[in-house]
């Protein structure tokens, strides 16, 4: 399983913890952070935000 596989699975997940995700795409060396609306409307910006903080961490 490759990292983009590995990322996707992550991703679609539907446990809490996956409110975000980053991707690496080394072909183009573009970053992508995809964040749920579903997890930051049932967490609220608070919580959510450290997600967004968390997911700038890896980019």
């Amino acid at each position: 399983m490759d990292a983009g596989q590995s990322d996707r699975l992550r991703a679609n997940k539907t446990h809490p913890s996956t409110a975000g995700v980053t991707k690496y795409d080394s072909a183009t060396d573009e970053i992508t952070i995809s964040l749920t609306w579903n997890a930051y409307e049932q967490h609220g910006w608070e919580q959510f935000s450290s997600t967004v903080r968390h997911e700038l961490i890896h980019a």
